[in-house]
């Protein structure tokens, strides 16, 4: 029942960051249905109503329409508890 935020960021080699880069979203798990998806422009939120997925893990795929910038992040579901 929890969401998470997650805000897309791209930088160049420097760590510059580059701004009106349009962010692209990938989830990738086998329950990608059970998650509540949000998001506008550049921020993605993720939450989950269902306990039997506690301790599972799923991969936030961040890239931009051309494929230059590509960022994963595992992400594991915990309890509120």
């Amino acid at each position: 029942g929890d969401f998470q935020i997650y805000t897309a960021k791209f930088f160049d080699n420097l760590g510059n960051e580059i701004k009106g880069i349009e962010p692209y979203w990938t989830i990738s798990c086998e329950f990608k249905d059970a998650l509540i998806l949000d998001g506008k422009d550049d921020w993605i939120k993720i939450g989950i109503d269902d306990d039997q997925y506690i301790d599972e893990d799923f991969k936030l795929t961040l890239t931009d329409k051309d494929n230059n910038y590509v960022s994963d992040l595992l992400i594991s579901i915990g309890s509120l508890l």
